[in-house]
């Protein structure tokens, strides 16, 4: 229950924080999104990457961080959503541009995020 209730919590900061940010940029949603999920894809394999060391993280708080934080953060219905519109307007061009751009950073950036994961505790162990 207590994983339960972390997660809820998480998840209305991180759908929060998404919502303020959506809100501020009103001129294009579709960076803006992109780039929410584009650096939730760094943070939560930063993330992995730091629980795959030895690091003491309670299971609790790395699940309501990670699925609940994280998951509330970033947006992938969002993301298929304007996809769709985007084709369905015929901007066929720039629907997959959204796309590749979106995919491709994202795990670009889970890639960046999991590898400085693991060098950050590595860096922190050796001092």
């Amino acid at each position: 229950m207590r994983k339960a209730i972390f997660i809820f919590i998480f998840a209305f900061i991180g759908g929060a924080v998404r919502g303020l940010l959506s809100y501020l940029n009103v001129v294009n949603i579709f960076v803006t999104i992109a780039l929410i999920n584009i650096l939730g894809s760094f943070l939560l394999a930063f993330i992995t990457g730091l629980s795959t060391k030895s690091m003491k993280i309670p299971s609790d708080v790395l699940v309501a961080i990670s699925t609940g934080l994280i998951g509330g953060f970033t947006t992938f219905s969002t993301f298929s959503v304007q996809f769709i519109n985007l084709l369905e307007h015929h901007e066929i061009g720039l629907a997959f541009t959204y796309l590749i751009f979106s995919l491709g950073l994202g795990l670009i950036s889970a890639v960046i995020g999991y590898d400085a994961g693991c060098k950050f505790l590595n860096k922190k162990e050796a001092k």
